[in-house]
Protein backbone atom coordinates (compact mmCIF):
# COMPACT_ATOMS: atom_id res chain seq x y z
CA UNK A 1 0.00 0.00 0.00
CA UNK A 2 1.50 3.51 -0.84
CA UNK A 3 1.74 6.59 1.34
CA UNK A 4 -0.99 7.95 -0.08
CA UNK A 5 -3.25 4.82 0.01
CA UNK A 6 -2.60 4.72 3.79
CA UNK A 7 -3.32 8.32 4.55
CA UNK A 8 -6.71 8.10 2.66
CA UNK A 9 -7.82 4.73 4.07
CA UNK A 10 -6.55 6.50 8.19
CA UNK A 11 -8.86 9.68 6.74
CA UNK A 12 -11.98 7.22 5.48
CA UNK A 13 -11.76 5.33 9.37
CA UNK A 14 -11.77 8.54 11.29
CA UNK A 15 -14.23 10.28 9.57
CA UNK A 16 -16.59 7.36 8.94
CA UNK A 17 -16.24 6.45 12.07
CA UNK A 18 -16.93 9.74 13.61
CA UNK A 19 -19.70 9.95 11.13
CA UNK A 20 -21.41 6.69 11.81
CA UNK A 21 -20.79 6.83 15.71
CA UNK A 22 -22.85 10.27 15.97
CA UNK A 23 -25.59 7.45 14.93
CA UNK A 24 -25.08 5.60 17.50
CA UNK A 25 -26.15 5.56 21.63
CA UNK A 26 -23.57 6.16 24.21
CA UNK A 27 -21.72 2.75 25.61
CA UNK A 28 -23.54 1.64 29.04
CA UNK A 29 -22.04 2.92 32.24
CA UNK A 30 -18.81 0.79 32.97
CA UNK A 31 -18.16 0.19 29.13
CA UNK A 32 -14.81 -0.09 27.72
CA UNK A 33 -14.02 2.78 26.03
CA UNK A 34 -15.10 3.96 22.63
CA UNK A 35 -11.82 4.03 20.57
CA UNK A 36 -11.41 0.54 22.37
CA UNK A 37 -14.70 -0.94 21.31
CA UNK A 38 -15.59 0.58 17.99
CA UNK A 39 -15.01 -1.55 15.11
CA UNK A 40 -13.02 0.15 11.74
CA UNK A 41 -15.42 1.49 9.42
CA UNK A 42 -14.68 0.14 5.42
CA UNK A 43 -15.09 2.84 2.93
CA UNK A 44 -18.08 0.16 1.47
CA UNK A 45 -20.20 0.29 4.80
CA UNK A 46 -19.51 4.08 4.84
CA UNK A 47 -21.07 4.52 1.68
CA UNK A 48 -23.69 1.99 2.37
CA UNK A 49 -24.83 4.00 5.49
CA UNK A 50 -24.40 7.06 3.76
CA UNK A 51 -26.93 5.80 1.00
CA UNK A 52 -29.29 4.74 3.55
CA UNK A 53 -29.35 8.01 5.43
CA UNK A 54 -29.59 9.69 2.27
CA UNK A 55 -32.78 8.00 0.83
CA UNK A 56 -34.52 8.11 4.53
CA UNK A 57 -34.00 12.00 4.28
CA UNK A 58 -32.12 12.14 7.09
CA UNK A 59 -29.37 14.77 5.63
CA UNK A 60 -31.71 17.04 4.11
CA UNK A 61 -32.09 19.29 7.60
CA UNK A 62 -28.87 17.93 9.59
CA UNK A 63 -26.16 19.65 8.00
CA UNK A 64 -23.51 18.77 10.38
CA UNK A 65 -24.20 14.81 9.28
CA UNK A 66 -24.40 16.09 5.34
CA UNK A 67 -20.91 17.60 5.55
CA UNK A 68 -19.46 14.67 7.55
CA UNK A 69 -21.11 12.72 4.81
CA UNK A 70 -19.72 14.60 1.75
CA UNK A 71 -16.18 14.70 3.84
CA UNK A 72 -16.25 10.65 4.06
CA UNK A 73 -17.47 10.35 -0.02
CA UNK A 74 -14.79 12.23 -1.29
CA UNK A 75 -11.75 10.67 1.00
CA UNK A 76 -13.23 7.70 -0.50
CA UNK A 77 -12.54 9.11 -3.53
CA UNK A 78 -8.95 10.42 -3.14
CA UNK A 79 -8.08 6.58 -2.25
CA UNK A 80 -10.18 4.85 -4.87
CA UNK A 81 -11.03 7.23 -7.63
CA UNK A 82 -12.65 5.18 -9.73
CA UNK A 83 -16.01 3.84 -7.55
CA UNK A 84 -19.10 4.66 -9.70
CA UNK A 85 -21.03 4.30 -5.65
CA UNK A 86 -18.90 7.11 -4.49
CA UNK A 87 -18.96 9.25 -7.48
CA UNK A 88 -22.87 8.68 -7.52
CA UNK A 89 -23.43 9.70 -3.72
CA UNK A 90 -20.92 12.59 -4.23
CA UNK A 91 -23.34 14.08 -6.94
CA UNK A 92 -26.33 13.42 -4.92
CA UNK A 93 -25.23 14.95 -1.43
CA UNK A 94 -24.12 18.14 -3.60
CA UNK A 95 -27.53 18.36 -4.89
CA UNK A 96 -29.38 18.26 -1.27
CA UNK A 97 -31.60 21.92 -0.98
CA UNK A 98 -29.49 24.32 1.25
CA UNK A 99 -25.79 23.36 0.08
CA UNK A 100 -26.32 23.29 -3.70
CA UNK A 101 -22.93 22.77 -5.97
CA UNK A 102 -24.59 21.82 -9.18
CA UNK A 103 -21.30 22.12 -11.17
CA UNK A 104 -19.50 19.66 -8.94
CA UNK A 105 -22.31 17.41 -9.14
CA UNK A 106 -22.07 17.36 -12.52
CA UNK A 107 -19.02 16.47 -12.88
CA UNK A 108 -19.38 13.50 -10.78
CA UNK A 109 -22.36 12.19 -12.68
CA UNK A 110 -20.79 13.12 -16.27
CA UNK A 111 -17.74 11.00 -14.90
CA UNK A 112 -19.68 8.04 -14.28
CA UNK A 113 -21.49 8.56 -17.72
CA UNK A 114 -18.39 8.18 -19.42
CA UNK A 115 -18.26 4.06 -18.27
CA UNK A 116 -21.47 3.47 -17.99
CA UNK A 117 -23.84 5.61 -20.21
CA UNK A 118 -27.35 3.93 -19.25
CA UNK A 119 -26.73 4.33 -15.04
CA UNK A 120 -29.98 5.46 -13.88
CA UNK A 121 -28.99 7.11 -11.34
CA UNK A 122 -26.74 9.61 -13.35
CA UNK A 123 -28.87 10.08 -15.77
CA UNK A 124 -31.55 11.17 -13.02
CA UNK A 125 -28.97 13.24 -11.34
CA UNK A 126 -27.85 15.61 -14.46
CA UNK A 127 -31.78 15.74 -15.48
CA UNK A 128 -32.86 17.48 -12.67
CA UNK A 129 -29.85 19.69 -12.42
CA UNK A 130 -30.79 20.95 -16.20
CA UNK A 131 -34.27 20.98 -14.56
CA UNK A 132 -33.35 23.10 -11.80
CA UNK A 133 -31.43 25.16 -13.81
CA UNK A 134 -34.44 25.73 -16.88
CA UNK A 135 -32.32 23.94 -19.54
CA UNK A 136 -35.54 21.94 -20.31
CA UNK A 137 -34.46 20.22 -23.16
CA UNK A 138 -31.41 18.59 -21.85
CA UNK A 139 -33.20 18.05 -18.68
CA UNK A 140 -35.66 16.00 -21.06
CA UNK A 141 -32.79 13.95 -23.05
CA UNK A 142 -31.20 12.81 -19.79
CA UNK A 143 -34.36 12.29 -18.21
CA UNK A 144 -35.74 9.92 -20.74
CA UNK A 145 -32.30 8.08 -20.89
CA UNK A 146 -33.52 7.47 -17.28
CA UNK A 147 -37.14 6.60 -18.19
CA UNK A 148 -35.68 3.57 -19.95
CA UNK A 149 -33.69 2.04 -17.39
CA UNK A 150 -35.50 3.22 -14.24
CA UNK A 151 -36.53 0.64 -11.34
CA UNK A 152 -40.25 -0.13 -10.86
CA UNK A 153 -40.24 1.88 -7.56
CA UNK A 154 -38.61 5.33 -9.55
CA UNK A 155 -40.43 5.26 -12.93
CA UNK A 156 -43.41 7.65 -11.32
CA UNK A 157 -40.56 9.94 -10.12
CA UNK A 158 -38.91 9.99 -13.83
CA UNK A 159 -42.55 10.65 -15.05
CA UNK A 160 -43.38 13.56 -12.98
CA UNK A 161 -39.64 14.81 -13.25
CA UNK A 162 -40.33 14.42 -17.64
CA UNK A 163 -43.43 16.40 -17.55
CA UNK A 164 -41.84 19.39 -15.93
CA UNK A 165 -39.34 19.01 -18.49
CA UNK A 166 -41.41 18.84 -21.54
CA UNK A 167 -43.66 21.56 -20.25
CA UNK A 168 -40.79 24.00 -19.74
CA UNK A 169 -39.71 23.19 -23.38
CA UNK A 170 -42.90 24.07 -24.77
CA UNK A 171 -44.22 20.63 -25.70
CA UNK A 172 -47.71 20.71 -23.79
CA UNK A 173 -49.38 17.91 -24.68
CA UNK A 174 -46.50 15.45 -24.31
CA UNK A 175 -46.11 17.10 -20.66
CA UNK A 176 -49.98 16.40 -19.97
CA UNK A 177 -49.11 12.76 -21.39
CA UNK A 178 -46.41 12.34 -19.00
CA UNK A 179 -48.21 13.68 -16.22
CA UNK A 180 -51.23 11.59 -17.02
CA UNK A 181 -48.79 8.50 -17.06
CA UNK A 182 -47.48 9.14 -13.64
CA UNK A 183 -50.59 9.21 -12.23
CA UNK A 184 -51.51 6.22 -13.46
CA UNK A 185 -48.52 4.59 -12.57
CA UNK A 186 -48.60 6.04 -9.00
CA UNK A 187 -50.45 3.30 -6.86
CA UNK A 188 -49.95 5.15 -3.58
CA UNK A 189 -51.54 7.96 -4.96
CA UNK A 190 -49.13 10.19 -3.97
CA UNK A 191 -49.31 14.60 -3.75
CA UNK A 192 -47.04 14.75 -5.90
CA UNK A 193 -48.53 12.70 -8.87
CA UNK A 194 -51.78 15.24 -8.46
CA UNK A 195 -49.77 18.23 -8.20
CA UNK A 196 -47.95 17.52 -11.77
CA UNK A 197 -51.06 17.09 -13.71
CA UNK A 198 -52.57 20.22 -12.17
CA UNK A 199 -49.70 22.07 -12.67
CA UNK A 200 -49.05 21.04 -16.20
CA UNK A 201 -52.98 21.65 -16.59
CA UNK A 202 -53.03 24.98 -15.10
CA UNK A 203 -49.71 26.25 -16.88
CA UNK A 204 -51.64 25.01 -20.58
CA UNK A 205 -54.50 26.83 -19.40
CA UNK A 206 -52.65 30.23 -18.95
CA UNK A 207 -51.75 29.88 -22.20
CA UNK A 208 -55.07 28.98 -23.99
CA UNK A 209 -58.15 29.85 -21.86
CA UNK A 210 -60.09 26.91 -23.41
CA UNK A 211 -58.45 24.89 -21.56
CA UNK A 212 -59.49 26.36 -18.00
CA UNK A 213 -62.28 23.89 -17.43
CA UNK A 214 -60.17 21.30 -17.16
CA UNK A 215 -57.56 22.90 -15.40
CA UNK A 216 -60.16 23.59 -12.83
CA UNK A 217 -60.62 20.27 -12.42
CA UNK A 218 -57.30 19.14 -12.07
CA UNK A 219 -56.77 21.46 -9.30
CA UNK A 220 -59.61 20.21 -7.44
CA UNK A 221 -58.96 16.77 -7.54
CA UNK A 222 -55.02 17.81 -6.28
CA UNK A 223 -56.94 19.66 -3.49
CA UNK A 224 -58.97 16.67 -2.59
CA UNK A 225 -55.95 14.33 -2.42
CA UNK A 226 -54.36 16.93 -0.17
CA UNK A 227 -56.98 17.14 2.70
CA UNK A 228 -57.25 13.62 2.71
CA UNK A 229 -53.70 13.15 3.23
CA UNK A 230 -53.85 15.94 5.62
CA UNK A 231 -56.43 14.33 7.32
CA UNK A 232 -54.82 11.06 7.34
CA UNK A 233 -51.83 12.72 9.58
CA UNK A 234 -52.39 16.27 10.61
CA UNK A 235 -49.36 16.54 12.91
CA UNK A 236 -46.92 15.73 9.64
CA UNK A 237 -45.97 19.78 8.75
CA UNK A 238 -45.29 18.65 5.29
CA UNK A 239 -48.89 17.56 4.52
CA UNK A 240 -49.95 20.59 5.51
CA UNK A 241 -48.45 22.78 3.80
CA UNK A 242 -48.84 20.84 0.57
CA UNK A 243 -52.82 21.29 1.84
CA UNK A 244 -51.76 25.64 1.22
CA UNK A 245 -49.98 24.30 -2.16
CA UNK A 246 -52.89 23.17 -3.51
CA UNK A 247 -55.63 25.77 -2.77
CA UNK A 248 -53.03 28.26 -4.30
CA UNK A 249 -53.02 26.43 -7.27
CA UNK A 250 -56.77 25.96 -7.46
CA UNK A 251 -57.23 29.71 -6.47
CA UNK A 252 -54.76 30.67 -8.99
CA UNK A 253 -56.82 28.14 -11.73
CA UNK A 254 -60.06 29.84 -10.75
CA UNK A 255 -58.27 33.24 -11.51
CA UNK A 256 -57.87 31.73 -15.13
CA UNK A 257 -61.15 30.40 -15.24
CA UNK A 258 -62.52 33.84 -14.88
CA UNK A 259 -60.54 35.43 -16.93
CA UNK A 260 -61.51 33.34 -20.00
CA UNK A 261 -64.87 34.52 -19.07
CA UNK A 262 -64.14 38.19 -19.31
CA UNK A 263 -63.79 40.43 -23.11
CA UNK A 264 -60.52 41.14 -24.26
CA UNK A 265 -58.90 44.11 -26.34
CA UNK A 266 -57.30 43.72 -29.75
CA UNK A 267 -53.68 42.73 -28.56
CA UNK A 268 -55.02 39.76 -26.06
CA UNK A 269 -54.98 41.70 -22.81
CA UNK A 270 -58.41 40.09 -20.59
CA UNK A 271 -60.44 43.56 -19.61
CA UNK A 272 -62.77 43.41 -16.36
CA UNK A 273 -65.76 43.61 -18.26
CA UNK A 274 -67.68 39.70 -18.03
CA UNK A 275 -68.81 38.59 -21.26
CA UNK A 276 -72.42 38.56 -21.89
CA UNK A 277 -74.26 35.38 -20.80
CA UNK A 278 -71.14 34.25 -18.78
CA UNK A 279 -72.12 36.91 -15.48
CA UNK A 280 -73.44 33.56 -13.78
CA UNK A 281 -70.58 31.45 -13.87
CA UNK A 282 -67.98 34.33 -13.36
CA UNK A 283 -69.93 34.63 -9.66
CA UNK A 284 -69.84 31.48 -9.50
CA UNK A 285 -65.89 31.01 -9.84
CA UNK A 286 -65.33 34.80 -7.77
CA UNK A 287 -67.50 32.78 -4.89
CA UNK A 288 -65.37 29.71 -4.87
CA UNK A 289 -62.60 32.10 -5.07
CA UNK A 290 -63.51 33.61 -2.01
CA UNK A 291 -64.38 30.70 -0.45
CA UNK A 292 -61.10 28.94 -1.43
CA UNK A 293 -58.95 31.77 0.25
CA UNK A 294 -60.76 31.03 3.49
CA UNK A 295 -59.77 27.85 3.89
CA UNK A 296 -56.32 28.11 3.04
CA UNK A 297 -56.47 30.68 5.86
CA UNK A 298 -57.60 27.94 8.29
CA UNK A 299 -54.51 25.39 7.05
CA UNK A 300 -52.38 28.22 7.35
CA UNK A 301 -53.51 28.66 11.01
CA UNK A 302 -52.31 25.15 11.32
CA UNK A 303 -49.37 25.54 9.84
CA UNK A 304 -48.16 28.47 12.16
CA UNK A 305 -49.05 26.34 14.83
CA UNK A 306 -46.46 23.97 13.94
CA UNK A 307 -44.17 27.21 14.24
CA UNK A 308 -45.70 27.53 17.69
CA UNK A 309 -43.86 23.75 18.45
CA UNK A 310 -40.48 24.82 17.35
CA UNK A 311 -40.46 27.82 20.26
CA UNK A 312 -42.04 25.55 22.65
CA UNK A 313 -39.72 22.31 21.87
CA UNK A 314 -37.09 24.45 22.90
CA UNK A 315 -38.70 26.23 25.74
CA UNK A 316 -39.29 22.64 26.90
CA UNK A 317 -35.36 21.64 26.73
CA UNK A 318 -34.73 24.54 28.82
CA UNK A 319 -37.26 24.05 31.42
CA UNK A 320 -38.26 20.55 31.30
CA UNK A 321 -39.84 20.40 34.89
CA UNK A 322 -41.72 23.50 33.97
CA UNK A 323 -45.77 22.78 34.18
CA UNK A 324 -47.40 25.70 32.55
CA UNK A 325 -44.62 25.41 29.84
CA UNK A 326 -45.62 21.64 29.52
CA UNK A 327 -49.39 22.63 28.93
CA UNK A 328 -48.53 25.04 26.54
CA UNK A 329 -46.78 22.23 24.14
CA UNK A 330 -49.57 19.67 24.74
CA UNK A 331 -52.14 21.90 24.16
CA UNK A 332 -50.01 22.77 21.01
CA UNK A 333 -49.57 18.90 20.33
CA UNK A 334 -53.26 18.56 20.68
CA UNK A 335 -54.02 21.50 18.35
CA UNK A 336 -52.27 19.80 15.40
CA UNK A 337 -53.89 16.58 16.44
CA UNK A 338 -50.36 15.37 17.21
CA UNK A 339 -52.08 12.80 19.86
CA UNK A 340 -49.18 10.48 20.90
CA UNK A 341 -46.93 13.07 21.41
CA UNK A 342 -49.23 15.37 23.39
CA UNK A 343 -50.64 12.08 25.46
CA UNK A 344 -46.83 11.46 26.52
CA UNK A 345 -46.14 15.16 27.73
CA UNK A 346 -49.74 15.14 29.40
CA UNK A 347 -48.55 11.93 31.29
CA UNK A 348 -45.60 13.87 32.04
CA UNK A 349 -47.62 16.93 33.43
CA UNK A 350 -49.66 14.08 35.62
CA UNK A 351 -46.24 12.74 37.40
CA UNK A 352 -45.31 16.26 37.96
CA UNK A 353 -48.64 17.69 39.34
CA UNK A 354 -50.86 14.86 40.13
CA UNK A 355 -53.74 16.89 40.52
CA UNK A 356 -53.47 18.68 37.16
CA UNK A 357 -56.72 19.40 35.64
CA UNK A 358 -55.36 19.76 31.84
CA UNK A 359 -53.60 16.59 32.19
CA UNK A 360 -56.69 14.72 34.31
CA UNK A 361 -59.30 16.13 31.19
CA UNK A 362 -57.36 15.23 28.44
CA UNK A 363 -56.18 11.93 29.65
CA UNK A 364 -60.05 10.85 31.03
CA UNK A 365 -58.22 9.57 33.83
CA UNK A 366 -61.18 10.86 35.90
CA UNK A 367 -64.48 13.06 35.20
CA UNK A 368 -63.46 16.68 34.11
CA UNK A 369 -64.95 19.43 36.39
CA UNK A 370 -66.96 21.65 34.15
CA UNK A 371 -65.52 24.62 34.16
CA UNK A 372 -67.71 28.18 34.90
CA UNK A 373 -67.48 29.25 31.09
CA UNK A 374 -68.08 25.75 29.70
CA UNK A 375 -71.35 25.82 31.44
CA UNK A 376 -72.44 29.25 30.44
CA UNK A 377 -72.49 30.22 34.47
Amino acid sequence: MTARAIVVTLSVCVIGVAWCGAQEAPPPTGAPPAGEARPTVTPGQALEVIKRDLDAGLLLEDIQRRTAAIQTVRAILEGQPEDIEAKLLAGELLMLAGGEDFEAARRYFQQVLQNEPKNFRANLGMGRIWLETNYWRQADNFLKEAESVAPEKQKVAVLQLRARALLGAGNAEEARTKAREALRADVERTADSYRTVALVATSIAQRDPAQAEPALQEAARYVQRAAELAQERPWERGRVRELLSAYDLQIAALAIYYQSLCERDLKGNVLDRVKRGNEAAAAGALAQRSERTRLRAAVAAVDAEHDALLMLERAVELQPESVPILEEYAAALARVQDRERATRVYERIRELDPQNAAATQYLGAAPATPSASQTGG
